[in-house]
């Protein structure tokens, strides 16, 4: 079976230095919070360009933090792409803010910036951009959105670890940036992981009080936090895998390139676009077909793994209990997209094969 991710094969390649770092944070007892994700933060901020970085438990708390720093409450309103992962609208709701859905662009699967602005009212105070499946939203048009408006801004980066818009990197446009390094991302953990990044020193000195349990001081409590510390054993591995994160990236952006060289002539598959300005990390690649299903047990027949990422929008799960037709862009994505096995472990034999099955499936 040709897998989605491998991570065995990934932590081989790197063994030796991971297997170091768990040890030395087992020989220091620096377990929750510490030294290894200090240096950690101090790492990523660096990388992605950002003044602070605030390392919490995962990338649901990382967003959760950023909205209640923003003190965003009930009555405000926060506008969240239907087509994402749960988190993104979820962490809104934890508030006890309203997420209100917007539709999606068909051809790069992030916001509609034009439904985005229809949707602005006076209670909206905050605006989510996801940089989905690693591919950066259109920063410009947004940051002259949120400025008309004068919104708050939140980059979910949670898949897009070393993309980049006009030769800048993601995580550096909103008032926040929030990454996950769940162990599928393209920055992944051994378990989970996640930081808010920001320019601004207020902010981020609140971050650090809400993910400890709103304390600045030990026993002293000035606001209600949470408990959102990061372990020491992440910080250690995160540190270490941080160094090999460009070069995995451009393996994605090659077995990216050659699946569009091999899918690009296959009547019924829709490739990803490569856009001039934009550097696509590809935490996904992620094709639009016709019989997505039947073509998903095909390829599983075939040995070969996909997946379906998402098959229901947000807008559409129980709890919010919207209507069919609020979001027509976005549930046809949902009718219409799968991922093909696109990571560092993926070769051009492999992509070959996938790509002949995907062939042979429409003709």
């Amino acid at each position: 079976m040709i897998k989605m991710y491998n991570f065995k094969k990934q932590y081989n390649s790197i063994k030796e230095e991971i297997d170091f770092s768990i040890q030395s944070v087992l020989d220091d007892s620096a377990f929750s919070s510490g030294k290894y994700v200090e240096s950690f933060e101090n790492k990523f901020s660096n990388y992605i360009g950002s003044k602070y970085c605030v390392a919490v438990n995962n990338g649901t708390s990382a967003l959760h933090a950023a909205l209640l720093a923003l003190d965003i409450k009930s009555g405000d309103e926060v506008l969240v792409p239907s087509f994402s992962f749960f988190a993104t609208c979820e962490s809104v709701s934890l508030t006890g803010a309203t997420p209100v859905f917007v539709d999606s662009d068909y051809q790069n699967f992030n916001l509609d910036l034009d439904d985005l602005e229809l949707k602005i009212n006076s209670n909206t105070k905050a605006i989510i951009c996801v940089h989905l499946y690693g591919q950066s939203c259109d920063m410009n048009k947004l940051k002259e959105i949120t400025n008309k408006y004068n919104l708050y801004l939140i980059e979910d980066a949670a898949q897009a670890h070393g993309a980049e818009y006009m030769n800048k990197k993601v995580g550096t446009f909103g008032d926040f940036s929030c990454f996950s390094f769940y162990p599928t991302k393209n920055l992944g953990a051994y378990g989970e992981g996640g930081a808010v990044l920001t320019d601004n020193k207020v902010y981020y000195e609140k971050l650090q009080s809400i993910r400890n349990h709103g304390s600045f001081k030990q026993y002293h409590h000035n606001i209600i936090g949470h408990n959102f510390r990061m372990s020491g054993f992440q910080g250690a591995i995160l540190s270490i895998k941080l160094d090999y994160l460009d070069q995995w990236n451009s393996i994605r952006l090659r077995n990216a390139k050659l699946y569009n060289t091999y899918l690009n002539q296959i009547n019924g598959v829709q490739i990803p676009q490569l856009v001039d300005g934009y550097k696509h990390v590809f935490h996904q690649y992620v094709i639009k077909v016709k019989n997505r299903d039947l073509l998903k047990d095909f390829l599983s027949e075939n040995n070969i793994d996909s997946a379906i990422y998402y098959p229901i929008p947000c807008h559409l799960q129980e709890v919010y209990k919207m209507k069919v037709g609020s979001n027509v862009i976005a549930e046809k994505l949902a009718n219409e997209v799968l991922a093909l096995p696109i990571a560092e472990h993926i070769t051009e034999d492999n992509i070959k094969y996938i790509s002949g099955s995907i062939c042979k499936f429409y003709n």
